[in-house]
């Protein structure tokens, strides 16, 4: 999955994650006027990645592949959060793919 996103009402440093897959070390600048192209490649079972401007900011703990992180057939949650975790994002453009990215294929994309 690509998520293009504009500037958030909370400025500066931010990192990326969730309780089940972990959080990236790194931070990224979400002050007003930055975009960043964040892709999540996941393959339940094995890997969950997600990249910032083609960098891989968090190689997450893989999850279950019939868990919470799987896909239904007919739908799936986008920005879905039970308990005000995330923060409040602008968000572009949303694309999909039918399986994970490899890291080449995250980079071409640009930032």
């Amino acid at each position: 999955m690509m998520v293009i996103c504009g500037p958030t009402p909370q400025h500066g440093p931010r990192t990326i994650g969730v309780d089940d897959v972990g959080y990236s070390t790194t931070t990224f600048d979400a002050s007003a006027g930055q975009r960043h192209r964040i892709v999540l490649s996941v393959k339940n079972g094995d890997f969950f990645r997600v990249y910032v401007d083609g960098t891989n900011y968090l190689d997450g703990v893989g999850q279950p592949v019939d868990g919470r992180f799987s896909l239904y057939p007919d739908r799936f949650h986008l920005f879905a959060d039970n308990n005000w975790q995330d923060a409040w994002i602008r968000c572009g453009t949303v694309a999909a793919w039918n399986r994970a990215l490899t890291g080449e294929e995250i980079g071409s994309l640009g930032g």
